[in-house]
């Protein structure tokens, strides 16, 4: 149960990240309003750039002297790295501390979904990646909020919370134990190529998911006060609203996993993601938004325990850590790439273009995934 628990707890830390000074970002700019828009946003999506160049080496790190020695270390990087933002003085020391977090979370990410892969399997392994899922998710929803409430006071208190990883560390220490491949199986088998040609759709469905989730931290808040002139718990309680929908699919994706196959959920995620962005590109009021954004989030909330779900049966043990570690790698390159993406777009039709270009970038993958033949384009079966 212990061990349950943390492997939870860890993975609400990737949430976090993101979550905990999201509410916070208008006021951090205003702090900063000396510098582009755009660096703004990078203070949200930095981490995610170095997440993508060093999850790779965490994974490669991982099979090759252990899961814990690299979880331990990264809980205490992603404390300092997290927490030191609180003094940033300079947009230079701001983005150097979200770089040193994003390396934290390399580390934490893909070695907890990898350590979920050692100690589980089967029917108990679907189900806990949807528990993972739902629990990320619901722990975006307090993080969310708390971000929100410190925000109206300081925008400098919300980095205090990365302390909390020194909590995981602690557990962590206590109740995991390093586990034991198993070498007499036939899946072990060290001298076999890593399985690039069955992991890389995955990882490009991983990629765009992220991307198009992202729209909703990096882009809400100023769509929200652009149109409603939102205040920063009100932004909160949109990209909560978001979260939360998500944690009712991840709670649900062992039950959905069983009627339906991986690709399958990926586009019915993205048909969601499309429904949700087009209503927010046009509607009106508030309670119209929270509506929008139950769509999107649910559709959200279903992607990472499916991609997760989906290598851990493609990957052999002996490079179980350097495929979650990839995906990490593109998930999370894919959140650092989102506002970069979305920027031309923005300057061409303001922000609510953006979303309707979203929605229909979605749909299309949706149609797409769902009318090619099982297999991918090798022809080999991935599902």
């Amino acid at each position: 149960m212990m061990i349950k628990l943390v492997l939870l707890l860890a993975s609400s830390l990737t949430v976090m990240a993101g979550a905990i000074i999201t509410p916070g970002l208008p006021d951090i700019g205003r702090y900063f309003d000396s510098y582009p828009d755009v660096w703004v946003k990078l203070i949200i999506t930095l981490p995610a750039l170095f997440i993508a160049i060093f999850s790779p080496l965490m994974g490669w790190l991982a099979d090759r002297f252990g899961r814990l020695p690299v979880l331990l270390t990264c809980l205490l990087i992603y404390a300092f790295g997290g927490a030191a933002g609180a003094l940033a003085e300079n947009m230079t020391w701001m983005l150097l501390t979200r770089a040193l977090l994003g390396i934290g979370v390399a580390g934490v990410m893909g070695i907890a979904t990898t350590l979920i892969g050692d100690y589980f399997s089967g029917q108990e392994r679907q189900s806990f990646m949807g528990l993972q899922g739902s629990f990320m998710a619901l722990g975006g929803v307090v993080f969310i909020n708390l971000g929100g409430l410190l925000a109206l006071g300081s925008w400098r208190a919300n980095f205090l919370v990365y302390l909390f990883s020194l909590v995981v560390f602690a557990l962590a220490w206590r109740f995991l134990k390093e586990p034991q491949p198993e070498k007499d199986t036939a899946d072990f088998n060290p001298q076999a190529p890593f399985p690039l040609a069955s992991v890389l759709p995955v990882y490009g469905l991983g990629f765009i998911a992220m991307a198009l989730f992202y729209l909703l931290p990096a882009q809400m808040p100023f769509l929200l006060a652009e149109r409603f002139q939102s205040n920063s718990l009100q932004t909160a309680w949109v990209i909560a609203t978001s979260t939360l929908s998500g944690a009712l699919a991840g709670f649900l994706f062992g039950r959905i996993k069983n009627l339906i196959s991986h690709r399958q959920i990926y586009a019915l995620a993205f048909i969601l993601f499309a429904l949700g962005y087009f209503m927010a590109a046009q509607v009106d009021t508030y309670l119209l938004i929270l509506a929008a954004v139950l769509l999107s989030g649910f559709g959200a909330g279903m992607t990472f325990p499916a991609g997760n779900h989906w290598l851990l049966t493609l990957a052999p043990v002996a490079y179980r850590g350097r495929v979650m570690g990839g995906f990490a790698s593109v998930f999370f390159m894919g959140q650092f790439m989102s506002p970069l993406l979305a920027a031309p777009v923005e300057a061409w039709a303001g922000l609510t273009g953006v979303f309707l270009a979203a929605a229909l970038l979605a749909m299309s993958l949706a149609l797409l995934l769902l009318l090619l033949p099982s297999g991918n384009p090798q022809g080999q079966e991935v599902d």
